[in-house]
């Protein structure tokens, strides 16, 4: 049983540690205040559609608030970068469509 305890202990590690790594791409986005074109809105669309998905099995079928824990950290983490990318682009699409 022991190893089951170190395997879900390193889950936890490395799901604290996925989610601290999206800190530094939503700070160059919001720090650049005009280019979100580099960042891909599909792939953290996709990202951020897979956490819910994930938090939900972890929820109802495996019943783990540890699991459904980091899911949710990681929906925050993704969902941020992909709302930063819409907002930026929706913004620079009205910039243009104003200026003649």
């Amino acid at each position: 049983m022991n190893y089951l305890l170190a395997i879900k202990s390193l889950y936890v590690i490395n799901g604290f540690i996925a989610v601290l790594m999206y800190i530094p791409q939503i700070v160059a986005l919001w720090k650049n205040r005009n280019d979100s074109a580099s960042v891909s809105p599909i792939t953290f669309g996709g990202w951020s559609l897979g956490c819910v998905i994930t938090i939900l099995y972890a929820w109802f079928f495996v019943g783990d608030k540890i699991f459904t824990a980091v899911s949710a950290g990681n929906l925050i983490g993704s969902g941020t970068v992909f709302l930063l990318i819409a907002k930026k682009r929706f913004h620079s699409k009205t910039k243009e469509s104003i200026l003649p």
